[in-house]
């Protein structure tokens, strides 16, 4: 499923016309939570994307 949600948001932004070239989606699922699975509000938590920007300039509009 956080591979599912990665790939969603990497198609909205090359959507929004950034280069699919300088864009990757990984999912980590249970692997990388930030809270504990034992609560709704824990689950909630950790169903998050994180975005990292690095590397050079694509284009400005």
């Amino acid at each position: 499923m956080s591979e599912k949600r990665a790939v969603s948001v990497r198609d909205y932004v090359v959507q929004q016309g950034i280069p699919i070239s300088a864009l990757s989606a990984m999912g980590f699922g249970k692997t990388q939570p930030v809270a504990s699975n034992v609560t709704p509000a824990g689950k909630q938590q950790n169903r998050r994307v994180e975005l990292v920007v690095s590397g050079e300039v694509i284009g400005a509009r």
